[in-house]
């Protein structure tokens, strides 16, 4: 966490910065995020354990998610 205060030299520009950085949109991504919940709406937790190795590196089963019933 980067700590900014109003005295700081710079501090204007640096407020923009953080303000504005969510601001860019590639619509690209809108429709990569479309096909993965497209993907897992009709695929399900296939999808969903299929996508998690790609993206996490995490190989789950149906047997590694399941939760007990003290759980």
């Amino acid at each position: 966490m980067k700590i900014v205060r109003t005295s700081d030299k710079g501090f204007e520009k640096e407020f923009k910065r953080i303000v504005n950085r969510g601001k860019s949109f590639d619509p690209s991504f809108e429709k990569k995020v479309s096909a993965i919940l497209l993907g897992v709406e009709k695929r399900g937790d296939r999808a969903l354990f299929e996508y998690t190795k790609r993206f996490d590196g995490v190989a789950l089963t149906a047997k590694t998610v399941e939760v007990s019933p003290l759980e």
